[in-house]
């Protein structure tokens, strides 16, 4: 760093003082904290009986807003939660029926010949090898 910084920023003296950054500065007091506050469970009230002045028309109370025990992100985490459950059970099972489908369990069976005319489509194989006993499923 250059003289001119090291004045400016307060390391070096300046014309033989001490610079205004390095000067002690006054202590300043410490703030009052204010007291912890002290827990205190809700207190519930059971409901009063209303006056017949204050029910509704059909003889009923008026509606009470509860407060829901559930906040909005605990609910739609829980949501979340279950619906991606299902999903992935969902997602299991089936990779579980595709793959019994594709390799079933068991020996080899028998060698069979099958004859696939030329031209045909990939659902008219799949039918021949089906109705063949080749593979279980013509769909996989």
């Amino acid at each position: 760093m250059g003289g001119y910084w090291k004045k400016l920023l307060g390391f070096e003296e300046f014309d033989g003082q001490q610079s205004p950054r390095s000067q002690a500065k006054p202590a300043l007091p410490e703030p009052a904290l204010p007291e912890p506050a002290q827990y205190q469970p809700a207190q519930y009230q059971p409901a009063q009986p209303q006056s017949p002045e204050s029910r509704d028309s059909d003889g009923q109370g008026a509606w009470v807003k509860l407060r829901n025990p559930w906040p909005l992100a605990a609910r739609l985490t829980l949501i979340l939660v279950i619906v991606a459950g299902i999903l992935g059970g969902a997602v299991f099972l089936a990779f579980n029926w595709v793959s019994n489908q594709v390799d079933p369990s068991g020996p080899p069976g028998e060698e069979v010949i099958v004859a696939i005319p030329q031209g045909a489509s990939t659902n008219d194989i799949a039918r021949l090898l089906a109705d063949e006993s080749v593979v279980s499923n013509a769909l996989v």
